[in-house]
């Protein structure tokens, strides 16, 4: 079931990850949020090669993690990639945080695109 309150929790995790300063906070990471087919996908690309951001996608993690053998999500996520349901948020913002956490010291400009049931 995808709440409000699980992803709030889940963002500020990953929040706390981040550079301390408030104006890397808020330059360095950008969220782009909307429904399938909207145009993230090509925004992002535009954001990438312009500024040097690293893009980290919902849907390319949600496939990967799907592929992965050892993934205790992958036959969830696969379930509701059969059904055309969208996977729970709080599956979607743990991969996202896995990720994002090994990022930080690499790259300290990354951006994330994904889309939230709230949104509908």
């Amino acid at each position: 079931m995808c709440t409000r309150s699980t992803f709030k929790k889940r963002l500020s995790a990953i929040t706390r990850l981040l550079p301390m300063t408030a104006s890397q906070r808020l330059f360095n990471v950008v969220f782009v949020l909307g429904p399938p087919g909207s145009g993230k996908g090509t925004q992002c690309l535009k954001i990438q090669e312009n500024l040097k951001f690293v893009h980290l996608s919902a849907g390319d993690l949600l496939r990967a993690e799907r592929q992965r053998k050892d993934s205790k999500y992958g036959q969830l996520i696969e379930e509701h990639i059969t059904n055309g349901t969208i996977v729970p948020v709080e599956i979607t913002c743990k991969l996202l945080e896995n990720v994002s956490s090994s990022l930080i010291f690499a790259s300290f400009r990354f951006f994330f695109s994904f889309f939230l049931c709230e949104l509908c």
